[in-house]
């Protein structure tokens, strides 16, 4: 449902609904600020926009070919943005749940900034993967580090992988870093 005249635009409900299930709802309007007494030019229009995901992961990676014996689990997702239409802030609060990995995170978005922060996963039983970063998006440069410590083991009982008797997979631990231009990092 979209409304809206001289001075807003509004988006009173939007709901998306995936042949994969879950559902992807936003509202919200976009103010068209006016003082002519104070300025000749009209005042940027400011945004008060807002969103939730709830999407389950694994039939959307099957929609695209990708078949894996360990579930991706469920995402969930609240986003807003306010302020000025050109130079908006926004905020994006995630968790992963119902999968071999469960965890949240943040981004936090102003001045062209996405900013990755307290984001953590678990990984099985006991493995763990935290990450942090941030991009810039008028230079269109990353920067993103990421820590890992899984215990391949569990994620292979986990899937109903059998291994041979006696054979183990051991721990992956590693840390990464991802620094450059965004689309070739």
């Amino acid at each position: 449902n979209f409304s809206g005249d001289a001075k807003a635009l509004s988006l009173d409900a939007l709901r998306i609904i995936p042949t994969t299930g879950g559902s992807i709802t936003a509202k919200g309007q976009v103010d068209f600020v006016e003082n002519p007494l104070a300025t000749r030019q009209r005042p940027p229009p400011v945004l008060n926009l807002s969103s939730n995901v709830d999407l389950p992961l694994t039939p959307l990676a099957e929609r695209y070919g990708v078949n894996s014996p360990i579930p991706f689990g469920r995402l969930t997702a609240v986003a807003e943005a306010t302020g000025p239409l050109l130079a908006p802030i926004g905020q994006i609060n995630w968790q992963l749940t119902d999968g071999v990995a469960r965890g949240s995170g943040q981004v936090d978005y102003a001045d062209s900034q996405a900013i990755l922060t307290n984001t953590r996963l678990a990984i099985a039983d006991s493995g763990v993967v935290t990450a942090t970063g941030q991009a810039d998006l008028v230079s269109r440069l990353l920067d993103v580090e990421v820590d890992a410590r899984i215990a391949l083991d569990e994620i292979a009982q986990q899937a109903a992988i059998a291994l041979p008797p006696g054979f183990t997979l051991g721990t992956f631990t590693t840390r990464a870093d991802a620094t450059g231009p965004l689309l070739n990092p």
